[in-house]
């Protein structure tokens, strides 16, 4: 990239759309692909997305996934969502876990999580090519994000560094009108975190970090990539927690609305 130009890197899941239906169902079908020792495609023979959808308000795990959607930043903290309500699912859906819980998880991550979350990876992939129209439904993609990301694509690549998958990611963006030869996706598949995507980025870019922008809903991503030289861009209209108001990175970052993301943006490029 020709030195001094600006780039800026968004985020899919709580940016772009909100994802937390598709999420929960994948980790509802990914347990019980498990349980049944089943692979993801037998498990779904016969099996109807339309059902499950309007079974949403009646799944069991729903309350506690919803409760702590907003922590997640890998499909693996599922895992950790699901084995704490099953230990004591009373304190879980009540009091609930904290950003310190998350953080001891992430830092000590047993073998059966990483496990879990491969296994998400294969069970989400079983669902789109089953029912491609049925998978897509359960996101509430952004209308206006999305237009605003089709002004943006047609002076810059749209680059996202996610906790998705590349393949899931790209059909979305890709079902709502956005230009495929204009997209570049840095998954979860490849990178264990953000940073280590990130790193990938500039590298690739051939571009300062001083230079670089995130855009992104977790705080906690903003604040780690802060220490790469990366501005945080911290949309607030995504999986943001009470806890992460009181982030001492929160003086750092700049906050924006929804409706503010596309003057933010074209701001920091202009600089």
């Amino acid at each position: 990239m020709k030195a001094g130009t600006r780039s800026v890197i968004f985020d899919f899941d709580g940016v772009i759309c909100d994802s937390t239906r598709e999420c929960l169902f994948m980790t509802a079908l990914t347990q019980e692909s498990r349980e049944k020792n089943l692979p993801p495609a037998e498990l779904l023979k016969g099996f109807s997305l339309q059902q499950m959808m309007s079974n949403y308000e009646n799944l069991p795990f729903r309350q506690a996934f919803e409760k702590h959607r907003k922590y997640v930043r890998w499909p693996k903290e599922y895992w950790f969502i699901l084995d704490a309500w099953v230990r004591d699912r009373k304190k879980v859906e009540s009091v609930g876990l904290s950003q310190a819980d998350f953080d001891g998880f992430v830092a000590n991550t047993p073998p059966e999580a990483l496990l879990f979350e491969k296994q998400f990876f294969s069970t989400r992939d079983a669902v789109r090519e089953k029912d491609f129209s049925g998978w897509i439904s359960f996101f509430d993609v952004y209308s206006d994000v999305i237009e605003g990301l089709k002004e943006f694509i047609a002076h810059q690549e749209l680059i996202i560094l996610t906790g998705r998958d590349s393949a899931s990611t790209h059909a979305v963006l890709c079902a709502s009108g956005l230009d495929a030869t204009r997209i570049r996706i840095f998954d979860a598949k490849t990178y264990k975190n953000k940073t280590a995507g990130m790193k990938e980025i500039l590298s690739l870019l051939k571009i300062n970090p001083r230079d670089v922008a995130m855009i992104d809903d977790n705080i906690q991503h903003l604040a780690e990539l802060h220490e790469l030289g990366v501005h945080g861009i911290w949309a607030k209209w995504g999986y943001v927690c009470d806890e992460h108001w009181s982030h001492p990175h929160v003086a750092h970052v700049t906050a924006c609305e929804r409706a503010g993301w596309k003057q933010v943006v074209t701001t920091f490029l202009s600089v």
